[in-house]
């Protein structure tokens, strides 16, 4: 961690996270998790002509349709799931590492632990977000900001560990996939969130994210898989945002 403090790419991108925070928490303010959450998937699309330029690559025809894919299943899932209205506070009262066998397995689950963590840090900060815009003076008392700090801070090492753990296609697509899954799961178990609208509703709404989450794993491997004329000297991988 202390060499990628000397970085400068790295330290901008931990910058860029900071601001990327506050307007994340702007996100929750005014949106449900169910529906902000999945929209961080659209890092990836982002990521991507970042990453052919720093690899001096060009974006294949597979990962532009790719995208392609995601955005359209994205926005499928959303206008199925409405405006996903709930509540701006949770529902609380209806609530071995070295045994993994391989690196590719420990990045995953490096890479899941990572985007669970940052789904619930989501939600704290929700949470924080509406307690503020309700009763400002009790936000200090409430535990919602220290927990969004403190998971948003396990997710951070969590996402750094994964991508040292093993190979980034094993890790990548982990971590933005987990994230919404736990965030629509907070959203819908302790926020009241709504996501279906009848049974065949609820049948579109699987169809998409199959072919949604299918497309984001085929393009953050192929983000992942530098190129046969790709530099020698890879960089690190951006921080995942919470």
């Amino acid at each position: 961690m202390l060499q990628l403090a000397r970085r400068p790419g790295w330290l901008l991108s931990n910058l860029s996270i900071i601001a990327g925070v506050v307007l994340h928490g702007v996100a929750l303010s005014l949106g449900a998790l169910v529906v902000v959450q999945p929209l961080l998937v659209t890092g990836l699309l982002f990521a991507m002509p970042i990453s052919a330029r720093l690899h001096r690559t060009r974006v294949s025809r597979a990962q532009w349709q790719w995208a392609a894919v995601t955005v359209a299943g994205l926005g499928a899932f959303l206008a199925l799931t409405g405006g996903g209205s709930g509540h701006t506070q949770p529902d609380l009262d209806g609530m071995g590492a070295g045994l993994w066998p391989g690196p590719r397995l420990k990045a995953a689950l490096y890479g899941i632990t990572s985007g669970t963590a940052a789904g619930l840090a989501a939600a704290a900060l929700k949470a924080s977000t509406g307690l503020l815009g309700q009763a400002g003076h009790q936000l200090l008392r409430s535990p919602y900001p220290y927990a969004a700090l403190a998971l948003g801070t396990v997710a951070f090492v969590l996402s750094q560990v994964a991508y040292r753990s093993g190979p980034l296609a094993a890790s990548l697509p982990a971590l933005p996939l987990s994230d919404p899954v736990a965030s629509i799961a907070v959203g819908v178990g302790l926020f009241a969130e709504q996501i279906t609208r009848g049974a065949g509703t609820r049948a579109a709404q699987a169809a998409v994210l199959l072919v949604t989450v299918t497309a984001v794993v085929a393009l953050a491997r192929a983000e992942a898989t530098p190129a046969p004329d790709a530099h020698q000297s890879q960089p690190h991988p951006l921080p995942y945002r919470v």
